[in-house]
C-alpha cells in the first residue's frame, strides 16, 4: 500500500493514464498492454515475441526499458494534477540476467 501522502490529486488520473497510453503510438508498436493502474503504480505488459528478442533469444533490453520509462512516467503522473505532465530526461536500468517470460 502506498504511503498517505501518495494521493492523487485528480480523480480522474486512471482515465487520463489509459487515454495517453492509448495515444503513445510506440507502446502500440512493441505490442504493450496497460495493466494495473493504482497511485504512484501502473504496470505495463509486453508479451514477448521475436521481433522484440536480441541474438540469443532473450527479450532485448530496449524493450524492458521502454516499458519501463513509461510506467514510471505514468505512476508519477498518477500522482500528479490534471494539468501537470510529466517527460522523462534520465532513466537507468541495470541488468544481470536475461529475462524470462514476460517482461
Amino acid at each position: 500500500m502506498p504511503p498517505e501522502d501518495w494521493a492523487p490529486r485528480d480523480p480522474g488520473y486512471a482515465q487520463r493514464i489509459e487515454r495517453n497510453f492509448a495515444a503513445q503510438g510506440f507502446m502500440a508498436h512493441l505490442g504493450a498492454a496497460l495493466g494495473d493502474i493504482a497511485p504512484g503504480r501502473v504496470r505495463i505488459r509486453l508479451p514477448i515475441r521475436p521481433a522484440l528478442t536480441q541474438q540469443h533469444g532473450f527479450a532485448h533490453a530496449g524493450a524492458a526499458w521502454a516499458i519501463s520509462d513509461s510506467a514510471a512516467g505514468f505512476a508519477a503522473q498518477s500522482l500528479m494534477a490534471p494539468t501537470d505532465s510529466v517527460l522523462t530526461i534520465e532513466l537507468n536500468t541495470r541488468k544481470n540476467l536475461p529475462a524470462v517470460g514476460a517482461v
